[in-house]
This record gives structure tokens, C-alpha cells and sequence, in this order.
């Protein structure tokens, strides 16, 4: 039976390509100074998540810390560890399995 399964991406390359360098770099240095650098969180670099299917078989559970962050206009982001299983594909991508409450806190 197959679920469906959100992408992660490293937290220092959630950047969105229409941010100006500025922008980049204060997101890389908030999450470098947050000592999250090695952190994943939601792909959310698009206008969609990126939602795929898989099978059991096809995914193996690894360890890594996945964050939701919150920041307000002028200042940075925080990150909030979330307490989730990450599953890796055969290519390396890091995928969370896809429930409702995915944005809550």
C-alpha cells in the first residue's frame, strides 16, 4: 500500500531563487548561528510542497533533525525541532510521511 510522503531539503538551502543576495545570505548566517546547519526541514522553496508516493519497501528510516521555523518582519527565524520520522529513497532525498497536521506546531 503506498503513502504519501513530503520532500525535505537541507535547512542552509531553503532559499527561494528570486531572494536577493542579501536575503540568502541573512537566512545562511541565522541558520548557521542557530547551529541548525545540518537540519532539514519542508521543501517549501516552490509554490507547492512536494507530495510523492511510495511503497514501504521502498523507503529506509534515517536519522537526522528535521525544524519548522518562524520569524517576523526584522528579525530572524526561530527553529523549533519536530518530532517526526524522516525516510530516505534510493537517491539520497529525505521524505516525512504527509499528514494533516504537517504546519501545526
Amino acid at each position: 500500500m503506498k503513502k504519501e510522503y513530503v520532500k525535505l531539503v537541507k535547512l542552509i538551502d531553503n532559499v527561494y531563487e528570486e531572494e536577493n543576495e542579501e536575503m540568502i545570505n541573512r537566512w545562511k548566517r541565522n541558520v548557521i548561528n542557530s547551529e541548525v546547519e545540518n537540519g532539514y526541514c519542508i521543501d517549501v522553496r516552490f509554490d507547492d510542497i512536494i507530495v510523492k508516493e511510495f511503497n514501504n519497501n521502498e523507503l529506509d528510516c534515517v536519522c537526522v533533525d528535521v525544524y519548522d521555523f518562524m520569524g517576523s518582519i526584522g528579525e530572524d527565524e526561530r527553529f523549533y525541532i519536530k518530532n517526526v520520522l524522516v525516510y530516505e529513497d534510493n537517491e539520497g532525498n529525505k521524505w516525512i510521511e504527509n499528514r494533516e497536521d504537517l504546519f501545526e506546531f
